[in-house]
């Protein structure tokens, strides 16, 4: 089962939604191009004061900070843990 981009912003492109069914929850992997930066991507999240971002030391230097920026617009404290 896979989505196409509408409803995305310009500047991203989904490729696909992979659903994900575990036994009492279930969520959606969403890959695509720009995904990451576009704020669009998060605007389903639920409100808050705090974000916190888990990650490590191999993906961090890569997509950390990027991800932070995206969401510091909608939360207005984002922290790092990794």
């Amino acid at each position: 089962m896979f989505a196409d981009n509408q409803g995305m912003a310009s500047h991203s492109q989904l490729l696909h939604t992979v659903p994900v069914s575990l036994e009492g929850r279930s969520y959606l992997i969403q890959i695509g191009s720009g995904l990451l930066g576009d704020t669009a991507t998060y605007a389903k999240l639920p409100p808050a004061s705090s974000a916190l971002i888990v990650t490590n030391s191999t993906v961090a230097p890569l997509y950390a900070q990027q991800l932070a920026d995206a969401l510091r617009t909608r939360y207005p404290n984002v922290q790092t843990l990794s």
